[in-house]
């Protein structure tokens, strides 16, 4: 078993997909190339959280593919999180052509809301992720409306 099935495995002995779960849709501002894979820099945003506020946190970045999984667990912040990201079109090096679904597992909605003015700024210069998501793709790819998706992203924005 990979080390991000474990993980998945070990959040949910410890309870954590009991905890309150929130969804976040969207599509990433850019996209990081290695020898051949393609990494949203959204991961980054999400790594550099745990790693910084838990050394022990647990995590694993899928590199590359049609559709990716990242996992990242900690038991000292209380919460568990899960990235899908999907490629909605021919060219995988395009970021126009990558959606993602974010669920995060926690009780603490500041912790949800740091991470999601974190990507949001990365937007910042084009008005906001909210401008910059094709709601078409989210639906083609995640079976979700944008009217579904709305209320969340504002909650916390």
């Amino acid at each position: 078993m990979g080390k991000g099935k474990k993980i998945i495995r070990q959040a949910e002995e410890m309870g954590f997909k009991e905890l309150p779960l929130t969804v976040f849709y969207g599509r990433p501002r850019k996209m990081k190339m290695t020898f051949s894979k393609n990494i949203p820099v959204y991961v980054a945003i999400f790594r550099d959280w745990f790693t910084g506020k838990d050394p022990e946190a647990l995590f694993k970045v899928h590199k590359g593919g049609r559709t990716r999984r990242d996992v990242f667990l900690s038991t000292k912040e209380k919460i568990y999180v899960e990235t899908l990201g999907k490629i909605s079109g021919f060219a995988g090096v395009d970021p126009g052509n990558h959606v993602f679904e974010v669920s995060f597992w926690t009780e603490n909605d500041e912790i949800i809301r740091d991470f999601v003015k974190a990507i949001d700024e990365r937007f910042s210069d084009v008005g906001g992720i909210l401008k910059h998501i094709n709601w078409d793709k989210i639906r083609g790819k995640y079976k979700v409306e944008k009217e579904d998706c709305l209320p969340t992203w504002n909650k916390y924005l």
